[in-house]
């Protein structure tokens, strides 16, 4: 079942999907994706299967939280799902007691403006991309609880 969201209010700044039982694949592309200003979207306790496509053309997402979904997801695969104008705005991405699973591939090297991120408690593994350490704007990082190799930058 497909499920549009459709939000025709310019002055929406957050959307808050969470608990909402189904999969949310699509989102409206002439009401969303072209704001303006900053959008916050939260989708936390649902059954998501991937990141919906259309939030990587979300051109004013800044923030993107997916917490406590219980369906199994290849993070790396969904990452590319974001890697539209999103990658240049998220500045968080909030993916923490999932399902995710996979490693932290060099996609995130495309997410330039990321400054929270945080996917602790998933099932990720293999190792960390050190392309994580190069992250311009970087602020704060966890992966704990997941079974990542984790090479430090030092230097």
């Amino acid at each position: 079942m497909e499920i549009n969201i459709d939000f025709q209010l310019d002055y929406v700044s957050s959307i808050i999907l969470d608990e909402f039982g189904m999969e949310i694949t699509k989102f409206h592309e002439e009401s969303i994706l072209y704001f303006g200003r900053s959008v916050d979207v939260f989708m936390l306790d649902n059954p998501l299967i991937r990141i919906p496509k259309d939030l990587g053309n979300l051109c004013s997402l800044t923030s993107l939280s997916l917490g406590s979904n219980s369906a199994v997801v290849n993070f790396p695969d969904s990452l590319i799902n974001l890697s539209g104008c999103t990658s240049a705005t998220l500045r968080e991405l909030l993916a923490y007691g999932s399902q995710f699973t996979g490693s932290l591939s060099n996609e995130i090297k495309k997410f330039s403006s990321l400054e929270l991120f945080i996917l602790s408690h998933n099932h990720l593994n293999g190792t960390m991309s050190e392309e994580v350490w190069e992250l311009p704007n970087l602020q704060s990082l966890d992966v704990s609880s997941n079974s990542l190799i984790i090479t430090p930058n030092i230097g």
